[in-house]
């Protein structure tokens, strides 16, 4: 079971170490839920402000 933001943080991870999705650690749940989670945001043209956030985080 993926904890609540899971996704979220699993995105976070992956765009902050660029690593591929199937690198995911199994902490962020499933990789290809995260993938997918991900191309959902990036279609609603979401992931530009994700990733704008986690540049800031970081």
């Amino acid at each position: 079971m993926v904890r609540r933001g899971g996704n979220h943080t699993g995105i976070r991870w992956r765009v902050r170490t660029g690593t591929p999705w199937r690198d995911l650690p199994p902490e962020y749940g499933p990789w290809p839920a995260v993938a997918t989670r991900f191309d959902k945001l990036a279609v609603r043209f979401e992931a530009t402000v994700l990733v704008a956030a986690i540049n800031e985080w970081v």
